[in-house]
């Protein structure tokens, strides 16, 4: 199964991963890839870190959420009933990706400053949007879904890659934190970043490359966090 990269991907991209996933085929015939939907891909994950998270003992319960941060989209699987007991995931997903924040950051402004605050614009109102689509937030700002209490959110993809980076995490699963304390982590580590090079002029070469992804992805990870959860919901990476 493949992810939003391949759905989206059109002309020369679409080519280039087609013949990529040929040639992974022809060294292993038996394997079948398959374009799925961006529920598809979220209910996959789902049923993937449920059961992982069975295994250890700091999440054996039901998870409360599971959030993934990727390339092309991300996806979110959510108990907003406090009292369901069976622990029903409800999945979502949005065209919101880190590939999208490093062209944006690269190349809609002067400098890699001005491109990430563009980069900022469009996480806050395309998720802004999406959380009153979904019935997380009423039209009038104010929350009406309850996320299940004690159920840790657990964060998997670029969520665990931006921890990784701003946290130093060093294991998976992590220890169990609180969703204020790692938005304000991930703000100060883009920050830094930003002090660096926020002031140069923006381009796609490989010189900043790292740092700007990891822009894209602090900015992106901070802001679903901090518009999907409340800030004192547990949550693992």
């Amino acid at each position: 199964a493949t992810g939003a990269w391949f759905r989206t991907a059109t002309g020369t991209a679409l080519e280039r991963a087609e013949n990529f996933l040929k040639a992974i085929h022809a060294k292993n015939p038996l394997w079948r890839f398959q374009r799925v939907s961006d529920l598809d891909e979220c209910f996959y994950e789902c049923v993937a870190v449920r059961y992982a998270a069975a295994l250890h003992e700091r999440i054996h319960n039901e998870p409360g959420g599971i959030v993934g941060v990727g390339q092309g989209s991300t996806q979110l699987s959510l108990c907003m009933n406090d009292h369901d007991k069976d622990g029903m995931l409800a999945p979502f997903g949005l065209p919101l990706g880190n590939l999208e924040g490093r062209r944006t950051i690269d190349q809609e402004g002067r400098t890699f400053g001005e491109g990430l605050n563009e980069w900022e614009k469009k996480c806050k109102r395309r998720l802004g949007r999406w959380v009153r689509d979904i019935g997380l937030e009423s039209k009038k700002g104010k929350q009406k879904a309850t996320i299940v209490k004690d159920r840790p959110v657990v964060c998997i993809s670029g969520c665990w890659y931006a921890a990784k980076g701003a946290l130093a995490l060093k294991e998976s699963p992590s220890r169990r934190m609180v969703v204020g304390d790692v938005v304000r982590e991930l703000t100060a580590a883009r920050d830094t970043i930003l002090e660096e090079i926020g002031s140069l002029p923006a381009d796609d070469s490989d010189a900043h490359k790292d740092r700007v992804m990891n822009l894209s992805s602090f900015t992106l990870v901070s802001q679903v966090l901090d518009l999907l959860l409340p800030a004192d919901a547990g949550i693992v990476f």
